[in-house]
């Protein structure tokens, strides 16, 4: 089960790592084979703005709640990567159902008629599993119905239930590492935090 979800405090900046776990293998020849190893996930490294007490406090309190890089907890994503650069509005609803390993779902926007609503890089999320996905080419609809395609492929299998997230996306992520930060003399902290998506 998650631990609390992170403290609701705004880095100054977040550096988005797409992961893709290859096997590489080079013959005597210089070919290469390339195999997935596993599914590809994201790292975020957040930059903090200098934090008073309070605010390190509440870091400081959460790194000791999730018992470090052991339990996995939700982070938003920070503005300017958790909302999408089309004109997506309202609610999306995913129109055909699709398994896990799919690179594209037909949703409905009755809020966003002809026109683009998601371009590509934009984040999103469905809301039955906690695995986020980057849109790989911009998706327009035709009356309200589009299609979205995304990486990495599906890890759940998705219905006509489920609605699409483009903002206030959450992470399901845990600490990359044991954490360490500086105190200033004026009580300020300097905290940057590495976070490593994962799958439950």
């Amino acid at each position: 089960m998650p631990a609390a979800n992170f403290p609701s405090i705004e880095p100054a900046s977040v550096s988005v790592i797409p992961i893709t776990p290859l096997q590489i293998n080079r013959t005597l020849s210089g070919r290469e084979t390339r195999d997935l190893v596993t599914g590809p996930y994201f790292e975020f490294i957040y930059e903090f703005p200098p934090l008073d007490s309070d605010q390190r406090r509440q870091i400081a309190g959460h790194i000791a709640n999730a018992n470090g890089a052991l339990q996995s907890f939700y982070v938003k994503l920070p503005t300017g990567v958790d909302d999408v650069s089309g004109n997506a509005a309202g609610t999306i609803d995913v129109a055909s159902g699709e398994s896990a390993g799919a690179t594209a779902v037909i949703y409905t926007a009755t809020g966003a008629t002809d026109t683009t609503v998601f371009k590509a890089g934009d984040i999103i999320q469905f809301d039955n599993h906690g695995k986020i996905y980057e849109v790989t080419a911009d998706s327009a609809t035709t009356g309200s119905t589009g299609t979205v395609a995304f990486y990495p492929p599906l890890r759940t299998a998705v219905t006509t239930s489920e609605d699409i997230n483009y903002t206030n996306i959450n992470a399901l992520v845990r600490y990359k590492q044991d954490i360490s930060y500086e105190i200033r003399t004026n009580s300020f902290a300097n905290i940057n935090l590495e976070f490593i998506e994962v799958f439950e």
